[in-house]
This record gives structure tokens, C-alpha cells and sequence, in this order.
């Protein structure tokens, strides 16, 4: 998780999650600082999402000719790295996520978009 106001470059994450079953889900996505335990969250923010439904999860509002936000932080994250972490109460979710990288005061222009690493909790990330 990438969300920064200050300087010249500006982001903000976005977490997907399409809900694959055939009942409503309750989806969360609690944003921590890095170096943090998984107790404290910076920001928590929750949708119940009807089936076949896609919801964003911003870290941060962003313009919507960026992407559409269904769901931001309160407060918004302005100054924030770490991780996010997805709940739900059913399985049957798919997730993505993004950072993406702004300039200008409101986020006029697009300089890049990055796809972040999804990594199922409790299990060993590619490599370890």
C-alpha cells in the first residue's frame, strides 16, 4: 500500500474485489502502516457487495476519470506505506490490486500504474 499528497509525485492504492459467489458478501479492507502489527489498522473501510459485483477500495479519493472509488478511507491515507489486508465473509472473492502514481494538486495526470503483488494470508509468498 503506496497513498502520498506531499511532493512532486502523488498515489493512492486500489483494492478490487469482485464477488464471485452467489450471496452478498461483506468485503473489508483494513490498511496498515508499515512495520506495524496486523492490530491497529490506519484505516478500515467495508461494502456489502451483491454477486457478479465489483467494488474499488481506495486508499485515497481519486478523480473519476482515474478510477471510480466505492469505497475510501477515513480519514483518507495522505502520507501512508505498508500493506492492505482484504476479509470476507465468503470465499469465493477475486482481488487485484493497484498503486497508482499521480502529479498535479488534483491528481490531474496519470505518470503510472502499478500492479501489486496479492499474497493469500497465511501462506508463503513465491520465493520463500
Amino acid at each position: 500500500m503506496n497513498s502520498q499528497t506531499g511532493g512532486r509525485s502523488r498515489s493512492a492504492t486500489v483494492v478490487t474485489v469482485t464477488n464471485q459467489s452467489s450471496s452478498s458478501c461483506r468485503v473489508a479492507v483494513s490498511y496498515f502502516k508499515g512495520f506495524s502489527s496486523n492490530a491497529n489498522p490506519v484505516c478500515s473501510t467495508s461494502f456489502a457487495i451483491t454477486p457478479d459485483f465489483t467494488v474499488d477500495f481506495c486508499s485515497r479519493n481519486l478523480p473519476g476519470d482515474v478510477t471510480v472509488c466505492n469505497s475510501i478511507c477515513a480519514p483518507e491515507l495522505t502520507s501512508d506505506e505498508g500493506r492492505a489486508i482484504v476479509s470476507s465473509t465468503c470465499k469465493e472473492i477475486g482481488v487485484s490490486s493497484r498503486v497508482y502514481y499521480t502529479s498535479g494538486n488534483g491528481d490531474e495526470q496519470i505518470t503510472g500504474i502499478i500492479d501489486s503483488k496479492i499474497v493469500q494470508f497465511g501462506q508463503g509468498n513465491n520465493g520463500d
